[in-house]
């Protein structure tokens, strides 16, 4: 039996909500994949700090790397600027979710 949770982010990341990337390690072949982006939060003293976080499937990425290389694909608002295609880099170590199906991380532009 597939796991529940497997085929539900699946779903997700197929629909509306995710976007096809092309994700790179360093020193590695890139890879088409689809992502949810969306906008964090980071506490970080006082402060609440946003930041732009995508979620990789497991199944895509077993593991991503801090500084791989992710191009978003079509035309997105970063920074309340519109860019198309951009190139962005993860930022900080991923955290896989409870159920060990999808990565957050962080992303910076390049």
């Amino acid at each position: 039996m597939a796991d529940p949770f497997a085929v539900a982010s699946a779903v997700l990341h197929g629909s509306v909500l995710g976007m096809n990337a092309i994700y790179t390690a360093p020193g590695g072949e890139p890879l088409s994949l689809r992502v949810i982006r969306s906008q964090g939060s980071e506490v970080e003293g006082s402060a609440i700090l946003d930041k732009d976080v995508v979620a990789i499937q497991r199944a895509d990425v077993q593991l991503p790397a801090r500084g791989a290389r992710l191009q978003l694909l079509g035309t997105v608002s970063i920074g309340g600027a519109a860019m198309t295609d951009p190139v962005l880099r993860i930022s900080g170590d991923p955290l896989l979710d409870e159920e060990g199906v999808a990565w957050s991380c962080a992303i910076a532009l390049t």
